[in-house]
């Protein structure tokens, strides 16, 4: 079974869809899951947390139950910073800006110890510099 899973995932014919791996049985598609074959040895979230084996293994088992859609919720993603945006139901803008590394390490350190993210620090700058202007 690793050799055809292996096989079955990375080395598909598309022009046949009976090869298609979402045809699949799910008995072998979860079976090549829990076996971890095809798949790196550490799973990670978006936010970088290592997902323990017991934490594979109930995602899993949650997935072959299949999703009852008429429970689904959307969820909300971050508040916007502003009335305007809100509103409108769109996401701030965001800036991005690249740093030196020993500039970051510094702004890092400093602004945890005030309690603070490096985003509330540069949301301060940036609102400053706004209301400074000429």
């Amino acid at each position: 079974m690793p050799t055809s899973c292996l096989l079955r995932w990375h080395h598909v014919d598309w022009a046949d869809p009976a090869r298609d791996p979402r045809h699949e049985d799910a008995a072998k598609v979860s079976g090549c899951l829990r076996t971890g074959n095809g798949m790196r040895a550490t799973v990670r979230t978006k936010s970088g947390r290592v997902l323990s084996e017991a934490e594979i293994d109930n995602l899993a088992s949650r997935a072959e139950e299949g999703l009852d859609l008429s429970k689904w919720t959307p969820r909300r993603g971050r508040p916007s910073l502003d009335l305007e945006s809100a509103r409108s139901r769109e996401p701030s803008p965001r800036i991005a800006v690249r740093v030196p590394r020993a500039l970051h390490r510094r702004v890092s350190t400093r602004a945890a110890g005030e309690g603070r993210t490096i985003s509330e620090v540069v949301r301060d700058l940036l609102t400053g510099y706004a209301a400074n202007g000429r």
